[in-house]
């Protein structure tokens, strides 16, 4: 019997916030949403991911670990200004340096990167 786990955008910002990243973790990056993330035969997201800047990485804002059900995904380039189009790697203002997003599994390949505001 296989057990299937769905996650609501609610739940996977939670898990974002609680899990972080040890400084020896491996960081996957991607610079496009369309090719760097994972994707079913039929051009939907294979799972769910939690995203945030690259930026972030060495800052003391949490990024989740990688499991089985959601996966960590750091981004720079086109892939950030597609999801954070409107964040400012300089920025002044500590919350505005910690950011992350979750991207639906199932989305479509053509607007996954699109998150919702939440």
């Amino acid at each position: 019997m296989k057990l299937k786990l769905s996650l609501s955008l609610p739940s996977c910002l939670i898990l974002s916030l609680l899990a972080k990243t040890r400084a020896d973790d491996v960081v996957t990056t991607a610079s496009s949403i369309e090719n760097d993330l994972e994707y079913d035969e039929n051009g939907k997201l294979a799972s769910y991911y939690i995203v945030y800047p690259a930026s972030n990485i060495g800052r003391d804002c949490a990024a989740p670990k990688v499991d089985h059900q959601v996966q960590s995904m750091a981004l720079e380039g086109d892939a950030l200004k597609t999801v954070f189009p409107d964040f400012q790697e300089d920025s002044e203002e500590e919350d505005a340096r910690c950011v992350a997003a979750c991207l639906e599994r199932g989305a479509d390949r053509s607007i996954a990167g699109y998150a919702m505001p939440h």
